[in-house]
């Protein structure tokens, strides 16, 4: 029987192969990152010098990431290496503990990035794989620095605008 960590397949000569949920999980952040950059399978692997099948592997979690490769995904990607372990699940750090950074990538002072809909809609997770996420992170990144920063501050104060009218009719439903 597989642990309940482990993704179980056979290899060439019938042999059990594990995949980690660690790998798992940063695989799924390679494969979040590439695809928000608009970077297919075949274009990463050839920054990477590998072929497009050994970097599904790495974004399936059937192979780990040692930590040079590690490094130079990050490189390619534009993110600290940190990335590929933030919001990890507390599940799955239980199958290997890992201690929390204590720094956050983002602005200091910064609210989180997702907090949950108003109609309680989406996760974390599903919000950043939803295609119109993408399609506005890769339209974002087309805008010129000065559009980008008037974009950024818009979308701030409407997020604060909808978070204050959720605030003001969850204070009227305790006070009828």
């Amino acid at each position: 029987m597989a642990e309940k960590n482990t993704l179980v397949t056979k290899g060439r000569r019938g042999k059990k192969l594990g995949a980690n949920e660690i790998d798992q999980y940063m695989g799924s952040k390679i494969r979040l990152r590439r695809t928000m950059l608009g970077i297919s399978q075949k274009k990463l692997g050839d920054l990477l010098s590998l072929t497009f099948q050994q970097v599904q592997k790495y974004e399936r979690g059937f192979s780990s990431v040692g930590g040079a490769r590690l490094f130079q995904i990050a490189q390619v990607l534009d993110v600290p290496i940190a990335y590929f372990f933030e919001g990890m699940p507390k599940e799955i750090q239980r199958v290997m503990p890992i201690r929390q950074p204590s720094y956050r990538v983002s602005e200091p002072n910064a609210k989180p990035l997702l907090k949950e809909d108003a109609d309680g809609g989406f996760s974390d997770d599903e919000r950043l794989t939803k295609r119109e996420t993408l399609e506005l992170a890769r339209n974002y990144y087309d805008l010129t620095p000065s559009l980008r920063r008037t974009v950024l501050n818009l979308c701030r104060t409407l997020a604060k605008e909808t978070q204050d009218e959720v605030e003001k009719k969850k204070s009227k439903r305790k006070g009828s």
